[in-house]
């Protein structure tokens, strides 16, 4: 608060300290002192994304000493701008510039402050929930969130959480969010797993994990990571077990994130399990509906820390809000068909090898149900087809799990593993490796 306060004085202080101190008969001298001081203020607001808050204060406080120092200068200074003034090649250029940055750092001061102070809001569509009747659903798709702030805004349950500043999620265009790279549990480059450069050693062997939250797990504690400690038991250093889930992700922001991000990792394998979230129908529609142009990839992520970019391209791909859609599924059987197809030819062209993996649940589906989690057994089917007609493995852990009598010891809840559960899946897979890892 004291920062805003100090912020806006500032800024009063430099528009109009110029007409009160400077000894001028002149206006314009005055008007174009203004303007300066306004180029400078605004100038750090342009270079914020860059430097820390207490560079960015020390900044304003030498732009306060050097106003100070022009007043004591007012001949010297009316010199300089009469010589500038009256060249017209410097004049118009300099208008220009200073015009540019004046608006923009206008711009990124509003958008900053009102981001502060939670005016407006980034949208992050994995927070923004459409509620149905039974409101234990609240729990089941917010498991993983322990510090999430609920509110409800109106009688049909619509329903908006906020989260809060440690959450491990941001927002991203084209995923629509990510994980915090280099922030725990993360690596720099925003998996989970020891991972230290893009480029492979010599004999290394990667092993991708891609999938939803039960693939992400809780911080360290997943069966990728169980998978990991199983290979170094062994002694096998140079096999590298990558966990590239994110939670609540559908296998169209997964196909995003495999093409434009991890296949610069050269995966040697990549294990695949998606088909909980795509049946979804918290979201408000497709996925696909709210995809941007791929070009602002490359402008988002040169422009990405400024609080005016993000605002713009987080509203982008706000979700329809409008009812009588809220049957939609994120991603429908068809398309979930599609992506599965796109990921194999892309690793059929790469030279990975992928493995399918069904996606296991604790709950009993009923047919006639009202709820989207009966489709997801739908999803797993698409999975067993594919594998079948294309000739790519599958391990069947929908079909493993439930043939195991006390199934529901080995979940937390309806679609998210304990240790247990994960201990399993990881002795699974580590068996099923040993044919390819020879």
């Amino acid at each position: 608060m004291m920062d805003h306060i100090f912020e806006t004085l500032s800024l009063i202080y430099l528009s109009l300290s110029p007409f009160i101190f400077i000894k001028s008969k002149k206006n314009i001298h005055k008007f174009s002192t203004s303007i300066l001081f306004l180029v400078l203020f605004f100038l750090r607001y342009l270079l914020n994304p860059f430097i820390n808050r207490f560079l960015n204060l020390f900044f304003l406080f030498l732009i306060l000493i050097f106003s100070f120092f022009i007043f004591s200068h007012t001949k010297k200074l009316e010199r300089i701008f009469s010589n500038i003034l009256g060249k017209s090649y410097l004049f118009y250029p300099l208008q220009i510039i200073m015009t540019v940055i004046i608006i923009l750092g206008l711009s990124e001061f509003i958008f900053f402050w009102l981001l502060h102070f939670d005016r407006i809001k980034l949208y992050s569509p994995i927070y923004e929930l459409k509620v149905s009747d039974d409101i234990e659903d609240i729990a089941l798709i917010n498991e993983r969130f322990k510090n999430l702030d609920k509110k409800f805004l109106t009688n049909d349950f619509d329903l908006l959480i906020k989260v809060t500043d440690n959450s491990h999620l941001i927002f991203h265009p084209i995923f629509f969010w990510e994980p915090k790279k280099g922030e725990f549990p993360y690596n720099k480059f925003g998996f989970k797993g020891e991972l230290n450069k893009i480029k492979k050693e010599k004999h290394e062997i990667r092993i991708f994990f891609l999938g939803d939250s039960n693939t992400e797990g809780e911080d360290l504690h997943s069966y990728p990571y169980l998978l990991q400690k199983k290979f170094e038991k062994d002694k096998r250093d140079n096999i590298k077990v990558i966990n590239a889930g994110v939670t609540g992700y559908t296998s169209f922001q997964g196909l995003l994130r495999f093409k434009h991000y991890i296949l610069k990792f050269s995966p040697d394998i990549l294990f695949l399990s998606f088909g909980w979230n795509d049946p979804s129908t918290f979201f408000y529609g497709y996925d696909k509906s709210r995809k941007i142009p791929l070009i602002l990839l490359n402008f988002y992520d040169i422009f990405k820390n400024y609080a005016t970019v993000k605002f713009i391209v987080s509203q982008k791909i706000k979700l329809s809000t409008k009812k009588g859609i809220d049957d939609l599924e994120r991603v429908s059987p068809e398309d979930y068909r599609k992506n599965i197809l796109e990921f194999i030819k892309i690793c059929k062209k790469t030279r990975i090898k992928i493995i399918l993996l069904t996606r296991p649940s604790r709950i009993k589906f009923l047919k006639n149900g009202k709820d989207f989690r009966k489709n997801v057994p739908i999803y797993n089917d698409i999975l067993r087809d594919i594998s079948k007609n294309e000739n790519i493995p599958l391990i069947d852990l929908e079909n493993l799990f439930n043939r195991i009598e006390d199934k529901e010891s080995y979940f937390i809840d309806d679609c998210h593993n304990n240790f247990k559960g994960y201990e399993l899946i990881s002795e699974i897979l580590y068996d099923s490796l040993q044919n390819y890892l020879k």
